[in-house]
């Protein structure tokens, strides 16, 4: 009985097995397409493929992306285009008016002043799910935003309360069930797989930047990022100034 009971067990996992073999592309052709300059890359979610430097890239979903050598290979297996990068969708070989991913690390800049509203990418946010994160749709993928160079936790690595709740009242204000802008940096994810990014207003006010500047949060030190300098600045003026959650500090 019990040898009958596990077979029926290990049965119920065959399918799942061959799913995921099915899904996941091989290492060694992913290597080999990476290198190739006219890969792109797809998402078995959604059955869309992208061209290289695409910021929906970083929106598909942990193991369901793959490479394609060229965007032929990609329509063979069954995958669509992105009917915006495409001159022709049918042919699915030249490239126009394609958005290219907006990095602040790989432009260099220098100054938070300096970012450009109009080559960031519009999103929907539409929720926050605590101080650092959002939930955002762009197009046909949605995603995770982690707020870069800001922090809801104390010391302990815990959420600090005394200020995590004004923190996210202010967010909802200012972000939720609205269309905002994004700029990337060096990092692809965290650890939690939340996309790292500049998240700015309509009218190019830089959130993470604002946080710092109005005392609701901390400066982030558990990644360098662009413009550290900067929000380490501001966060020193807001302390020196008694805003927010420093208005205790002596």
């Amino acid at each position: 009985m019990m040898y009958n009971s596990l077979s029926k067990k290990y049965l119920v996992l065959i399918p799942i097995l061959l799913l995921l073999i099915f899904l996941l592309p091989d290492k060694a052709q992913v290597q080999e397409n990476k290198i190739n300059e006219e890969y792109v890359i797809g998402s078995w979610w959604t059955k869309i493929y992208y061209p290289k430097g695409h910021p929906k890239i970083r929106f598909i979903r942990k193991g369901t992306k793959i490479y394609f050598e060229n965007a032929i290979k990609a329509k063979e297996a069954g995958f669509k285009p992105c009917e915006a990068c495409y001159d022709n969708a049918n042919s699915g070989e030249v490239v126009a008016n394609t958005t290219i991913e907006y990095n602040v690390n790989t432009e260099g800049l220098n100054n938070v002043n300096k970012i450009d509203l109009s080559r960031c990418i519009s999103v929907y946010c539409w929720q926050v799910i605590d101080p650092q994160t959002l939930r955002v749709q762009y197009g046909d993928e949605a995603g995770r935003i982690r707020i870069i160079g800001v922090s809801h936790l104390n010391n302990s690595a815990y959420p600090d309360m005394k200020f995590t709740k004004d923190a996210n009242l202010y967010l909802e204000e200012k972000l939720q069930g609205k269309w905002i802008y994004l700029a990337f940096d060096k990092y692809w994810y965290d650890e939690r797989s939340r996309i790292p990014a500049y998240i700015l207003t309509g009218d190019g006010e830089l959130i993470n930047l604002t946080l710092i500047k109005k005392g609701i949060m901390k400066v982030d030190n558990t990644m360098e990022f662009q413009f550290s300098s900067q929000f380490r600045y501001y966060e020193r003026k807001a302390k020196l100034n008694h805003f927010g959650l420093w208005r205790n500090e002596q």
